[in-house]
């Protein structure tokens, strides 16, 4: 595990926290998740991971970042 991956996944529990507790909106939090994924600072399956602990499937997850692609995509 490299010092970017570590810090990509404090951030993803900050992110998650703060969606868990209102302070992001849901397409806020995704956003701002899958960003870090995109700029390589973690990987999908560390966020579906963690997303249990914070009582979101890992199918929403996965789910939502289909949504995403489609929504760049245009669909």
């Amino acid at each position: 595990m490299t010092h970017t991956h570590i810090d990509g996944i404090g951030r993803a529990h900050q992110l998650f926290h703060k969606f868990t507790t209102g302070q992001l909106s849901k397409w806020d939090f995704y956003g701002a998740i899958f960003d870090e994924m995109n700029r390589r600072q973690i990987r999908l399956q560390d966020i579906c991971d963690m997303a249990p602990h914070y009582n979101i499937p890992a199918g929403v997850i996965r789910m939502r970042r289909q949504q995403m692609i489609n929504m760049q995509k245009g669909r």
